[in-house]
């Protein structure tokens, strides 16, 4: 009997795509980006895994490019939260 899926030829590096994944956390889940993209969360849910596409990458960069920008990092905060 042949197994369901040959381990050998997985490609895991676009099991799941975290930057994307980053992304669609910020923007307030899948509901709230399917919404924004006027796609379906199923569409959303396949960007996990797949990428966001290139156009809605694009949109989604014009609309909100406040969640592109990255996250500071601890040292930045820290430094940020000491008196001068």
């Amino acid at each position: 009997m042949k197994p369901a899926y040959d381990a050998t030829k997985v490609n895991f590096t676009n099991i799941m795509n975290h930057t994307d994944t980053e992304i669609i956390e910020r923007l307030g889940g899948t509901t709230k980006t399917a919404v924004l993209c006027e796609v379906t969360a199923q569409a959303v849910s396949q960007w996990r895994v797949n990428g966001i596409p290139k156009a809605q990458r694009k949109f989604l960069r014009a609309v909100r490019p406040d969640v592109f920008e990255p996250a500071p990092t601890d040292d930045l905060i820290e430094a940020q939260s000491q008196p001068q």
